[in-house]
């Protein structure tokens, strides 16, 4: 209770004496309105961890929940603690702490976009549909809130509630590929598959490569009949997870990766976008708490041998081994390590060790016929690339291999069985082509292999390389005596 109100409370004899006039009345009745309307700030407590967490994590939250509580009723303090759980899928304290965010703001729709993510990812979701419909009114121009609610409709078969928040959606933000694969799917629901294709050939615009265009995009061709581009993009799409909307809390996340296994995930996304000394340092970080990590060492190793300091990486791959003898991944390492160093007959064992582990992955058998081809060894490498196509049998590499292999046999049907189907993949590939001239030459086809250089030479502009297997064509028919 305020001190004045205590006061008069506590001592009301004493009240005449403060009114010596209606002034003094006025007063103290306009202070003690003022006083009474005054609620207290909403407070929440930092949501804590009902359990341990990992060091990396506890050294990522502390600073955030000493700041909840020097100021316990900051909405953005509790939603970025919040952020800090999702980052490393810690989802009960991280529903509470967006709880914490909503009750302090509740107009805030970042943290209710991320509130839901979190119940989806904790199993708790029973009832987000109805939860959300009620806040829509608070956020009807907000695309990100929007998006989220019309695919809650879409997954509920609601289908014109869910177009009008989609498109709205993407009217408000275009080019987000997770709105156009809602819609992709939506259309292909109702029956317009070339609007569905439109949708997934935008997504893809703007999302290259990601498993879950391929998968829209094979859709909608497989609707339309189009079965062998339909087939090439649902391959692709295996295993494809659902894309996110790419809202500012989104974007923070990475950030706060803390668990190892966080930080090793985003070492790898760092790798595959050229960033190895970001990549060296989360696991220099890591392997500092955890040394016998084995997925660490293998990222560290992939790291240090991209910047081509192969004998660190190999050192790092000797410890993972000795960490876990029976890891594939390990193994598979070591034998492209040994390639790269030009050290094929290193290879040899751990690719045959990865075949041992995993005997139905078609990549232990490629880079087993890989150092294989490179030792001489024809007849191995032919055997360990069929396996590989038996498990994968559209994988360009390995078919470009085998027919070198086959050639090199001189085993000519099957050399230019392989070498076709390499071409059929990849028909921009002149190396390829090239040595198909070079095959034709020898199964004594020269009309065939003639044929094939004149195109070479008019669709490549005369490269050399077709021009020096022209002149070879010409030689050997003079050396035979023929015509051209």
């Amino acid at each position: 209770m305020p001190r004045f109100i205590s006061f008069i409370c506590s001592t009301p004899q004493r009240l005449p004496h403060l009114l010596p006039h209606p002034v003094g009345v006025l007063i103290i009745l306009c202070t003690l309105v003022v006083t009474v309307g005054c609620e207290p700030a909403q407070t929440r407590p930092a949501a804590i961890p009902n359990g341990e967490v990992h060091l990396l994590v506890s050294e990522l939250i502390k600073p955030q929940i000493a700041a909840i509580e020097k100021q316990p009723g900051d909405a953005e303090l509790h939603g970025t603690l919040g952020l800090m759980y999702e980052a490393n899928e810690i989802w009960e304290p991280a529903i509470r702490s967006f709880q914490n965010a909503l009750d302090l703001a509740p107009d805030n729709s970042l943290w209710q976009i991320h509130l839901h993510r979190c119940k989806l990812g904790n199993g708790t979701s029973s009832g987000e549909r109805a939860r959300l419909e009620a806040e829509l009114g608070r956020f009807p121009n907000d695309a990100g809130f929007l998006y989220m609610l019309g695919a809650l409709r879409l997954e509920d078969g609601e289908l014109p509630e869910a177009r009008e928040l989609l498109e709205k959606s993407l009217q408000l933000q275009p080019n987000i590929p997770a709105t156009h694969l809602s819609l992709s799917q939506l259309e292909l629901i109702e029956g317009n598959p070339e609007q569905s294709l439109f949708h997934a050939e935008q997504a893809m615009k703007n999302a290259p490569g990601q498993a879950a265009v391929f998968q829209a995009k094979g859709l909608a061709l497989q609707a339309l009949g189009r079965s062998n581009e339909a087939n090439e993009n649902l391959k692709k799409g295996q295993g494809a997870s659902i894309l996110k909307f790419p809202d500012e809390g989104l974007l923070k996340l990475s950030r706060y990766f803390a668990t190892p296994q966080k930080q090793i995930n985003l070492a790898s996304d760092l790798i595959m976008v050229g960033q190895l000394g970001r990549a060296e340092q989360l696991m220099i970080r890591v392997l500092s708490l955890e040394p016998n990590n084995k997925d660490a060492l293998n990222t560290m190793a992939i790291a240090v041998q991209r910047q081509q300091r192969y004998e660190e990486a190999l050192d790092k791959l000797l410890k993972a081994q000795n960490a876990d003898p029976n890891y594939f991944p390990t193994y598979i390492n070591l034998a492209v390590l040994q390639l790269d160093r030009n050290r094929p007959e290193l290879g040899l064992l751990p690719s045959q060790r990865a075949v041992e582990i995993a005997p139905e992955n078609s990549t232990s058998h490629r880079l087993l016929g890989m150092c294989r081809i490179r030792t001489r060894d024809f007849a191995g490498a032919l055997s360990a690339f069929e396996e590989s196509l038996r498990l994968e049998p559209d994988n360009f590499e390995c078919h470009a291999a085998a027919s070198e292999a086959a050639m090199s046999l001189d085993q000519n049907d099957r050399a230019r069985f392989h070498i076709d189907k390499a071409i059929a993949l990849r028909p921009e590939y002149l190396p390829t082509q090239v040595n198909k001239a070079y095959l034709l030459m020898r199964m004594n086809k020269p009309a065939e292999s003639e044929a094939l250089i004149k195109k070479l030479l008019r669709d490549t502009n005369e490269h050399p390389k077709v021009v020096e297997a022209y002149q070879k064509l010409r030689n050997g028919f003079r050396s035979a005596g023929g015509r051209r």
